[in-house]
């Protein structure tokens, strides 16, 4: 048996050995070894402070043999939006606890992969297991190209309820204001939920705020709505966003979420890591949030652009949770598991980022709060590293429509001067076929960005920064194919990115405002 103690562990010679291997070698050795993954139950209290509800819950997952994961967190709901009732209705907090425990799980499973997933609660019916499956495979679809694993979906994981499997790390409870939930008589809430649409209620929308310029535009767009914020492990850029939007803290539903720090000693050891997919949390946490105010509304700030693959000709997406096809997914899934407790739905699906930049350039005051850099942010400095695709990305959609002051203002430094990232524009602007790893917009976004920039300093004669030098060759040796140099100028050869798209989940309210805008915006144009 392994043994896992804080942050050591002693490996077996042959678990060891597996660490060394790589790709399908690795995979199938450590499902060999751990073949188990188990979902055991959990612990939770209701909390009242003197400003609002607080709900905490900790987790039990095991890799038999290897070691136990209790991660836990704290959903806070200030009293002046908490639904009384619903707070202490506890059959529907406990199924969205277990719920919202299924999707956290697979921060740990992936560590070994394992092929059975041993749910100990309650049966998971069979429908709802390919849910599970599918989300599993597709919001892993990086995690398992990056790491050279190759594998179909019905066999990457299979559900069982029948194995009975020793509890090596029993839960406690702390105090007697805990609850422990070993068993569930029903795995998805029997009743629908009313979820005040016919009522007053309807003008209520709950909006994820991540701090980035598309949260900051459906807060504004949906000014004339009655707008709360919602964020897990909100960063300073969420909250300036917020208070910025004019939001106060009373319209604020915070969830404080802690990963077991035993996945990060596993890491370490060389057992799997990688991209999972973090929106889907956001779905469910958001959707518990929603039915604990009785908010009808979950707004998400997802984009088309979010629908194209990371891998060109393939499926695998960084960002899949992100997508329509997932967004379909959860909507069906929440109607018969989460009895439409609200309706899930991306504000922003019919823009592409490029638009999304143009709507967000006319709101100057967020331009030295908001952020989107993953790696500043993980830094907790709250900055823009200037050093990663998604600054990139960022830059050169905004610099269409911000000027040099402002694009100072927003990021401190030229990043088309940055030559480290000249891999990353390549895999932007689709010289490469694999764009970098990150939430970043489409190929023909990158194009256009970069053709509106070139002509901008091809009028005024200016010197090309490095990275735009660097497009400028490409696209003279025919590397890019929506560009060329034509008659003088640069000519873009792509669809219209500012044209609406699909987006059959959002109802015609919410598409007439996007609508508008978008008139709005050309006719300013004009």
């Amino acid at each position: 048996m392994e043994q896992l103690q804080g942050e050591a562990m002693n490996l077996s010679p042959i678990t060891a050995e597996a660490l060394h291997l790589t790709g399908n070698s690795k995979f199938l050795a450590l499902r060999r070894i751990f073949p188990l993954f188990v979902y055991h139950d959990f612990i939770y209290k209701i909390n009242h402070t003197e400003k609002a509800w607080e709900i905490t819950c900790q987790w039990h997952f095991s890799l038999p043999t290897l070691t136990d994961f209790l991660p836990t967190c704290t959903i806070t709901v200030p009293h002046k939006v908490a639904d009384r009732l619903r707070i202490n209705d506890i059959t529907a907090i406990e199924t969205f606890l277990f719920q919202i425990g299924l999707m956290e799980s697979i921060s740990y499973w992936k560590s070994v992969c394992p092929l059975r997933y041993v749910c100990s609660l309650v049966p998971i019916p069979a429908t709802a297991a390919a849910s599970w499956q599918d989300w599993y495979f597709n919001g892993l679809g990086e995690f398992l190209y990056r790491n050279n694993i190759s594998i179909n979906p019905a066999e990457l994981w299979t559900y069982s309820l029948t194995e009975q499997v020793e509890i090596s790390c029993p839960l406690n409870l702390p105090d007697s204001s805990w609850h422990k939930v070993t068993s569930l008589t029903h795995f998805a809430l029997t009743e629908p939920v009313d979820n005040g649409k016919a009522t007053s209620d309807a003008r209520k929308v709950l909006i994820p705020v991540g701090g980035g310029k598309d949260s900051v535009v459906t807060l504004e767009l949906l000014r004339e709505k009655e707008r709360y914020a919602f964020a897990i492990n909100p960063t300073q850029a969420s909250r300036d966003s917020i208070a910025l939007a004019g939001i106060d803290e009373e319209h604020c539903l915070f969830v404080q979420r802690r990963l077991d720090r035993k996945i990060v000693t596993l890491n370490q050891l060389n057992f799997w890591n990688g991209h999972t997919p973090f929106s889907g949390i956001v779905a469910f946490y958001s959707l518990f949030a929603a039915y604990l105010t009785g908010i009808p509304y979950v707004a998400l700030s997802n984009e088309a652009s979010s629908n194209a693959a990371t891998v060109a000709g393939t499926e695998i997406n960084h960002q899949y949770s992100k997508t329509a096809a997932f967004e379909s997914s959860f909507r069906t899934y929440s109607c018969l598991y989460l009895g439409a407790a609200a309706e899930y739905f991306s504000f922003l699906r019919p823009l592409q980022e490029i638009a999304i930049a143009r709507i967000f350039a006319h709101y100057k005051a967020y331009l030295p709060y908001f952020r989107s850099c993953n790696l500043g942010s993980k830094e907790q400095a709250n900055k823009w590293c200037n050093n990663c695709p998604k600054c990139l990305f960022v830059s050169l959609i905004l610099a269409v429509y911000l000027t040099p002051q402002e694009m100072r203002t927003a990021f401190g430094a030229d990043i088309l001067q940055n030559e480290n990232l000249l891999p990353d524009m390549a895999g932007l602007l689709g010289v490469t076929p694999v764009k970098p790893f990150e939430c970043v917009g489409t190929v023909e976004e990158v194009a256009y960005a970069v053709c509106k920039l070139l002509n901008r300093y091809h009028r005024t004669e200016q010197q090309l920064p490095c990275l735009l030098q660097a497009a400028a060759t490409w696209i003279a040796a025919g590397r890019c194919s929506l560009l060329t140099f034509t008659g003088g100028e640069y000519v873009y050869a792509g669809p219209d990115l500012q044209k609406l798209q699909p987006a059959p989940f959002l109802n015609p309210e919410f598409q007439e405002i996007l609508q508008n805008k978008m008139k709005n915006l050309e006719d300013e144009h004009e």
